[in-house]
């Protein structure tokens, strides 16, 4: 099965070369450990996600990158042989890993991928974003979610790296909710009756 190389959003550069990466139960991950958020979250989505269990092995491999100056940058190459993540920080590498999400079929998202193996476009990637500050607006002031929908939205904009700004938000709809309810139980005390007169 062959994964189409549709990334959103595009990255800064991309370059498809011939062959594939097959990705099965001979495959393994390797990571240094400032990697070690990003390579559990990728092992646990490829096997949640399918009959493939991995391995202890380099065909999957984060490293460092010192010449990497920005902490969201990261290189993600695929040959045949091996998939390497380069990055300078544990951020860049989950971006790498978000990146590499996507050029993995959609049925990983739910689990029901019953292969044991995939064909993973070889390519280069090279991204970091344009703007420091990216964010989507939810409005849980007028508008109830339920939990499940709030987590399956954060992990939505995780995977197009949307991140930093969310957490942002989120702090500001806690402390405004939390003056909400200082303001309502100030107002519910019950009056004193007045002594005089």
């Amino acid at each position: 099965m062959t994964v189409n190389v549709q990334i959103i959003p595009e990255p800064s550069t991309q370059t498809v070369s011939s062959g594939q990466f097959i990705l099965n139960n001979d495959s393994g991950i390797n990571f240094e450990n400032e990697f070690t958020n990003s390579a559990k979250f990728l092992k646990s989505f490829i096997e949640d996600g399918s009959n493939i269990n991995l391995q202890e092995n380099n065909k999957i491999s984060f490293v460092m990158d010192s010449t990497i100056n920005n902490p969201e940058h990261y290189k993600l190459l695929i040959s045949p042989k091996q998939i390497e993540i380069k990055a300078s920080s544990d951020l860049g590498a989950f971006y790498a890993v978000q990146t590499l999400r996507q050029l993995l079929p959609p049925e990983f998202e739910n689990g029901t991928y019953s292969s044991d193996k995939v064909a993973i476009t070889c390519v280069s990637i090279e991204d970091e974003p344009n703007f420091k500050y990216r964010g989507m607006h939810l409005d849980v002031g007028r508008h109830m979610f339920p939990v499940e929908f709030i987590k399956k939205y954060i992990d939505a904009i995780a995977m197009l790296k949307i991140q930093p700004v969310l957490r942002n938000l989120l702090l500001f709809e806690t402390k405004l909710l939390k003056s909400y309810l200082m303001v309502k139980r100030t107002c519910s005390r019950p009056r004193r009756r007045s002594t005089t007169g």
